[in-house]
């Protein structure tokens, strides 16, 4: 059985079980002190999957920014071990973090962005509800 928690800045132990996760399966830039910076920020709300023994096997993270026009959320960072896809675990993170957007923050819209080629991220957003908007995106580097 998975269980979605909220990762609260009082258990930075488990940033230790976190970092290979995310460094390996998602971002090989990921640190310890990234990881841990993004726990205590106050607009950074993460949450991770556990097993029973309490291993960490997925993530997802609600970021937010207050606007002139609102209270703004994307999700970022969704990652699930390889070895525990095709279980559901995505859509239980990503349903408990539009969830707690909603009721705890008063969230209207929640935003994220996924390569096209990872093809069952993309079906699984759309089936959660989530349209894609035909809009430009820029980054700056």
């Amino acid at each position: 059985m998975i269980t979605i928690e909220q990762l609260k800045s009082d258990k930075l132990e488990e940033i230790e079980q976190l970092v290979p996760l995310v460094h390996d399966h998602l971002s090989s830039s990921a640190t310890r002190t990234l990881l841990q910076n993004a726990v205590l920020s106050p607009s950074s709300f993460i949450f991770v999957a556990k097993t029973n023994n309490n291993m960490i096997v997925g993530t997802a993270t609600l970021v937010t920014t207050a606007c002139l026009t609102g209270l703004r959320s994307h999700i970022e960072d969704v990652v699930v071990d390889p070895a525990w896809r095709c279980q559901g675990i995505a859509q239980q993170l990503i349903e408990t973090v539009i969830t707690y957007a909603k009721d705890s923050l008063d969230v209207r819209t929640i935003e994220l962005t996924s390569r096209p080629d990872r093809i069952a991220a993309n079906s699984l957003y759309q089936k959660l509800g989530f349209v894609q908007r035909h809009t430009n995106c820029y980054s700056y580097r």
